[in-house]
Formats: C-alpha cells, structure tokens, sequence
C-alpha cells in the first residue's frame, strides 16, 4: 500500500477509534491551530483555512472541544489549541513517520 494511502487510513481509524470523530476536517482544524502563532485562531479563519462554511466549521470545532482537543470561546468565536490536541497530533505526526520508515526500509 502506497504511503500516503496507508498514513490516511491510520489517521482516520485512530480518530474514529479513539477520538470517535473524523479526521476530515478534525486534523486540518489541528494544523491549522499548531502552525499559528499562538495556538489560536477565528472561526472565520479556520474556516478559511480548511475550505468549509463557518457554520459548519463552528460545529466540528464543537466537537472537538467537547473531546478536549481544543477550546473554543463563543464569546470571541476563537479556538485555542490544548495539550490533548497537541498530544494527538505529535501522535499523528510519529505515525507519519513510522509508516515513511516502513516504506524505506
């Protein structure tokens, strides 16, 4: 199995397992908060980043926090990144890693 094939499989069967939400657009909302320079960001912007509509958005980012792999504050419409989701995606990225190292080898 190609590697990017197999990385998207096991990201979406750890998210489903162990998350029981899905990975599109869940790892995207992930990066997107990782790469930010404060771990935060809009609503309006994450919604930008990852090409859904805010509504939509708003309710996987509800998700998420409700699985404690984000904050989101209603009140300024802002999402913050927390340790969880920090742990989840350091997973994710060693996963990653493992599978290109399989390929390699």
């Amino acid at each position: 199995m190609k590697l990017v094939a197999r990385t998207r499989r096991n990201v979406a069967e750890h998210f489903q397992d162990h998350l029981k939400i899905p990975a599109d657009p869940c790892l995207d909302i992930l990066l997107a908060l990782q790469t930010s320079d404060d771990r935060s960001l809009r609503l309006e912007t994450i919604a930008e980043q990852i090409l859904r509509h805010v509504s939509l958005t708003r309710r996987y980012l509800n998700v998420m926090a409700a699985q404690g792999l984000i904050d989101f504050d209603e009140q300024s419409e802002s999402a913050f990144l927390t340790s969880l989701g920090v742990i989840e995606l350091a997973y994710i990225i060693e996963q990653t890693y493992t599978d290109y190292l399989q390929v390699v080898e």
